[in-house]
């Protein structure tokens, strides 16, 4: 995914699919492969972990097992 110069202005990052790279005692801001968004403070990161998808959104596996919902790209919460 490439990140619109606002995005990258107002604080977005970008994801490659490896551990996630945030507290996850924090609730980052994400966006989904599947074009779903959600604001920072919305979910743990954690939750996006063990997701109630039983998968994990942050680490894309490349088997037949890559869950449909990853997460592309992030925003660390402002204020933790």
């Amino acid at each position: 995914m490439t990140l619109t110069p606002k995005q990258i202005t107002d604080g977005w990052l970008p994801h490659d699919g490896g551990p996630c790279p945030v507290s996850l005692d924090s609730k980052p801001g994400v966006k989904f492969n599947t074009g779903l968004d959600y604001p920072p403070s919305w979910k743990l990161a954690s939750l996006w972990v063990s997701a109630d998808y039983g998968f994990d959104c942050w680490q894309w596996e490349t088997s037949e097992a890559t869950p449909p919902r990853r997460i592309i790209a992030y925003k660390p919460e402002q204020n933790p």
